[in-house]
């Protein structure tokens, strides 16, 4: 092959195997993992997810809500294997409890920390709409525990008031207006603190720490005292059988059982203790804490930290039975009388059958049991308890029509999944992306001047240029927060090599800059961080630096510098330097809309083409330009060709474009944390036509094993041994025609992964 690279067909594919090890890691029994979602980063004293509750919509299309400390996650999981966020929602406060409960078309929520209050969501729009967030109010409380609606009568129950408040007894009355909520009972009552609360015909059970005790709610603003129970441990959380003549109750408390009361008899304030029971699978005993119980028909379906779900036969409270159980929680070790960690709650009431539960480690669970729970129920023209209607509300499809009124697109507020504030997301319009170029005209100042700054300025092509020589180091002001989504882009040039040659962000005027991105410099200092290297061209070369990705805060001022201490000779030029939010994360400014398909001919100029799915080109890659291609499938056709001095680049990895061109050195991970790492593999071709370069990004430290493949299936081990997290750089020798599939495999604990990228060359 010539000096003029000639590749006459690339097909780049991406395959990811998500949960396999997970599928075979935990312990089951009659209970199947057919979904899992667990993409929360952020955690509260080790806490990323907690209360789950469930909805319908008109279409029978099933949804999760989830809480974790930050957010609210709406999920469905109508199809399990491919569970999709609809929306998630930041309410102001971290919270490691939530509790959510629904009614009518609309889901209600409250935090146990922070100031939230009460927070409605209006389900109307779905499926094909969004969901809204369409009340907060927090001038009744701001914390409280625990909210349950008795759907048949429209009252919202809230109880959990910590501080010593007096008036436990909240009730709202939803039936005028579920949006807008009536407030009708704000007072003290027996019992002082209640945990937690479940409400039916009438009578209200509430878990009050010590004791369970009855009243009778018939007027929900004046409760009637019927019974009470002391029992030892936790009394955290009820749920009544379907028969209305028994009771199962939790405790929070290591080692102590599950417990089934006899409540026939509460109106003569006479509780007994039925049964008392409990099955220690894989956390043992004493570590065992039941949590939240639910009944559906004979099987109470529980919660259980360490042991995940638990299915137990309750039809016989004297002799249960274990049933079922699925095990959530992945980790081994199980610290006595500290065993919160694992399943927190669970929802057995979709009308699929399907059972959805929450892990505070690792998120949304989809379940399904060969256990003949009921089912059916709403669709058997039968007025069932926790139905608003016959076969709808409650666990069902709501009654009525759906009124689609809600739009989070002019509220002022940040809802939904939109990215920035009434902009971006499915629903929005896009955010708009102020890219203006920074203006230096009479705005440079000395840098640790008397220290550093030895060096002298101009400002050039009017004002778009900075140029810095001799030992300089300069400053500009920008009073500007640094986000998630700041990205910096900017021009740099240099004539003479200095030391070093670096923009970087700070708060004062004093060396050193507290985040420093060093682009050029013969003294090998690295800066706060990665970033790519100027080549020496003497021409202007583009830098774009995801700054949200390595850093974030308020800073001062931008400084920029020459530092050439040893013979004050070197200089930078620093041109059309823009700092942006990047609301669509393509690490451009306003770049158009990413196409499902891109056919690019002729001569592409340098610069990122992506598409969500193909790519097909036929084009020449000219001398001096850098072109990078991504998308899942990459076809370089008859005629494609990088000419010498050209640089060419295929990503599998569709719409993100890489933040570094390919001569620029090496490609980064910034800093992702362990639950937003993404799988990819890049692979181009080096200066002859048979040594290639992959970089191949690690989820988790692991065994990694690199092979090519001829069509023989013949294998070349190009690498085997452990790897760090990050991305492995990997220089390997492939004869056009002979070794078409580069391989990788990585083997973890908790996943299993399998990522190929085919090149058929030929």
């Amino acid at each position: 092959m010539n000096s003029n690279l000639s590749i006459h067909r690339l097909y780049a594919i991406l395959t990811i195997l998500l949960f396999s090890n997970l599928l075979a890691a935990q312990g089951s029994s009659n209970m199947t993992l057919l979904g899992n979602w667990d993409q929360n980063t952020i955690s509260r004293s080790g806490v990323f997810y907690n209360d789950i509750w469930g909805y319908v919509d008109d279409s029978g299309n099933e949804y999760a809500i989830l809480g974790s400390p930050q957010k609210v996650h709406f999920l469905d999981v109508t199809n399990p294997s491919s569970i999709t966020l609809k929306a998630e929602f930041s309410l102001g406060s971290s919270s490691i409890w939530r509790d959510f409960k629904t009614y009518d078309r609309y889901v209600y929520g409250v935090a146990d920390e922070g100031s939230e209050g009460l927070v409605i969501f209006d389900m109307n729009s779905l499926p094909n709409g969004e969901i809204c967030q369409v009340y907060q109010d927090n001038s009744v409380f701001s914390i409280i525990h625990n909210i349950f609606i008795d759907v048949r009568n429209g009252f919202l129950y809230a109880v959990g008031r910590k501080g010593g408040v007096t008036n436990q007894w909240v009730v709202y009355d939803l039936k005028p207006d579920p949006a807008n909520p009536t407030l009708v009972a704000n007072k003290p009552i027996f019992g002082d603190y209640i945990h937690d609360i479940f409400v039916q015909n009438n009578r209200a059970y509430a878990s009050s720490e010590t004791s369970t005790i009855i009243f009778d709610v018939t007027d929900p603003v004046n409760p009637v005292y019927l019974a009470e129970l002391t029992m030892s441990g936790y009394n955290h959380s009820s749920w009544i059988y379907e028969d209305g003549t028994k009771l199962i109750t939790a405790f929070e408390s290591s080692g102590v059982p599950l417990r089934v009361l006899d409540i026939t008899n509460a109106i003569n304030d006479d509780l007994q203790v039925i049964g008392s029971f409990k099955f220690p699978l894989e956390s043992g005993d004493p570590d065992l804490i039941y949590h939240n119980p639910f009944i559906l028909g004979d099987y109470a379906i529980v919660s259980s930290y360490y042991d995940g779900v638990t299915i137990i036969d309750v039809s016989n409270p004297s002799n249960p039975t274990l049933e079922a159980y699925y095990d959530t929680f992945t980790n081994s070790g199980y610290p006595s009388n500290n065993a919160t960690d694992g399943c927190w709650g669970v929802y057995p009431f979709l009308p699929s059958g399907n059972i959805i539960a929450a892990d505070t480690q690792t998120g949304l669970y989809v379940l399904s049991t060969t256990v003949p729970l009921p089912s059916g129920r709403c669709a058997n023209g039968v007025l069932d308890p926790f139905e608003e209607g016959v076969d709808c509300g409650g666990f069902c499809a709501p009654c009525g029509t759906a009124t689609v009124t809600c739009t989070t697109c002019s509220d002022g507020v940040l809802n939904g999944d939109e990215t920035n504030i009434d902009c971006g997301g499915t629903i929005c319009n896009p955010c708009i992306e102020d890219c203006l170029t920074y203006d230096f005209t009479g705005q440079v100042v000395g840098y640790d001047v008397g220290g550093n700054d030895n060096g002298t300025f101009t400002v050039q092509d009017a004002g778009a240029t900075l140029f810095i020589t001799g030992n300089g180091w300069k400053a500009v002001p920008i009073n500007y927060t640094v986000t998630p989504n700041t990205v910096l882009e900017f021009d740099f040039r240099s004539d003479v090599e200095g030391e070093i040659h670096e923009i970087g962000f700070d708060n004062d005027l004093v060396v050193a800059p507290d985040h420093r991105i060093v682009v050029y410099g013969n003294q090998g200092y690295a800066g706060t961080f990665p970033t790519p290297n100027y080549s020496g061209s003497g021409n202007f070369e583009h830098f774009t630096i995801n700054l949200g990705a390595n850093f974030t805060g308020t800073f001062q001022y931008l400084v920029l510098t020459c530092d050439d201490d040893a013979n004050a000779a070197g200089d930078s030029y620093f041109s059309n330097v823009q700092i942006y939010e990047d609301y669509d994360s393509n690490l451009m400014c306003n770049a158009p809309a990413c196409p499902a398909m891109d056919n690019i001919s002729n001569t592409p100029t340098s610069g990122n083409y992506q598409a969500s799915n193909t790519i097909t080109s036929d084009a020449q890659i000219m001398a001096t330009e850098n072109v990078i291609y991504g998308a899942n499938t990459i076809c370089l056709e008859d005629g494609f060709e990088v000419v010498l001095g050209g640089e060419f680049l295929g990503e599998i990895n569709p719409c993100t474009p890489f933040t570094q061109a390919p001569n620029q050195g090496i490609l980064k991970n910034n800093t992702l944390s362990d639950k937003q790492k993404k799988s990819t593999i890049a692979v181009h071709q080096m200066g002859n036509s048979d040594t290639w370069m992959a970089h191949i990004l690690i989820e988790e430290a692991g065994k990694v094993e690199v092979y090519v493949q001829d069509r023989n299936n013949k294998r070349t081990t190009i690498f085997s041994d452990y790897a760090n997290t990050g991305y492995l750089r990997l220089r390997f020798k492939s004869k056009l025609g002979n070794q078409p599939k580069l391989v990788v495999k990585t083997q973890q604990s908790i996943r299993s992964q399998l990522v190929k990228a085919y090149q058929d060359l030929y």
